[in-house]
């Protein structure tokens, strides 16, 4: 089955949404193909949606992007992460 986008959100919001993360981030630079990535993911009309890649490839910070796509739009969002590092 292969879902749908809904209306496709601005890729500068992701963008904007990334470098301000960046620079709450100790030793981290934003990255353009996250912040596209997280746009994506974040304009899917799912309950429910699944990204897979490899470690290493910015999961966490795709989600952190997402996470705060969601917030500023007053939803509540749980973050869980499977350890210290990655929660900071």
């Amino acid at each position: 089955m292969t879902e749908k986008l809904k209306d496709p959100i601005p890729l500068a919001e992701f963008f904007a949404a990334s470098k301000e993360i960046a620079s709450q981030v100790e030793d981290y630079r934003h990255c353009e193909y996250q912040a596209a990535v997280a746009g994506i993911i974040a304009s899917q009309e799912g309950d429910l949606i699944v990204a897979v890649s490899p470690t290493g490839s910015g999961k966490t910070w795709i989600q952190g992007v997402v996470a705060k796509h969601f917030c500023r739009m007053g939803k509540k969002v749980v973050v869980i992460e499977p350890n210290e590092m990655l929660a900071k």
